[in-house]
């Protein structure tokens, strides 16, 4: 038992003497790349899109990585695609970014179909295409963010999915914190067809409607019991 408490603290001892920054010893290797690209992935879950544009250019041009580069204009492009007041020639620029990941990827890779499918989203002559991408990752659960389920809610043509779609967005965000995710107003935009707003404000009201419907006989049993002791 010494003898191996001896060699995790040399261990330990020559990660913390090695050149590069890292944190070893108690977790995961953390690198300046890491950080960079962490931080702009943190302000873009976080709704700050404007500042997860600003570090993703600077990861990308500033950090030197084995794939930092991809990684930060993969949250760049993102960062456009979620912003509700983007310019259309940046959202179609970030579309053909995100377009060329998707290609080199293979085609069972969830990422870059999860990305391409919410950027073609916000264009109404790609939302079959979007389904086609966002539908069956959605049917597997391979979802992994709440603004990607809005995307799906708005292009959806099946009522259920559409629902679920916006309760599982609610639940990650309860879950995660995703704030500036799944936002009532990003279904006001320009680029959205009026057919696809109405579908998804009914899905959205009758969440709230369900919820209500919920609290409402929940407080009706609990004062029944009241009354009968």
């Amino acid at each position: 038992m010494r003898r191996l408490l001896a060699l995790v603290v040399v261990g330990c001892a020559l990660a913390s003497s090695i050149s590069a920054p890292a944190k070893a010893c108690g977790g995961a290797l953390y690198d300046d790349d890491d950080r960079a690209v962490g931080r702009a992935r943190y302000a873009l879950e976080r709704g700050d899109y404007a500042l997860a544009r600003r570090l993703a250019a600077e990861a990308e041009h500033e950090v030197v990585g084995d794939g930092t580069p991809a990684r930060a204009r993969r949250i760049g492009a993102m960062a456009w695609v979620r912003d509700e007041t983007a310019p259309e020639a940046e959202l179609r620029r970030a579309k053909q970014r995100l377009l060329m990941v998707r290609i080199d990827k293979p085609v069972h890779d969830v990422q870059s179909a999860s990305d391409l499918g919410e950027a073609l989203a916000r264009f109404p002559e790609h939302a079959d295409e979007a389904r086609a991408l966002l539908e069956p990752l959605a049917d597997k659960d391979l979802i992994g963010s709440p603004a990607t389920y809005m995307a799906l809610a708005r292009v959806t043509n099946d009522p259920a999915v559409k629902l679920r779609s916006v309760e599982r967005c609610q639940m990650m965000i309860d879950d995660a914190d995703y704030l500036g995710s799944c936002r009532l107003g990003f279904l006001d935009s320009a680029f959205l067809p009026t057919r696809h707003k109405q579908s998804a404000v009914i899905a959205i009201a009758g969440t709230v409607s369900g919820f209500t419907i919920f609290a409402f006989l929940g407080a009706a049993f609990g004062a029944l019991r009241r009354r009968r002791r």
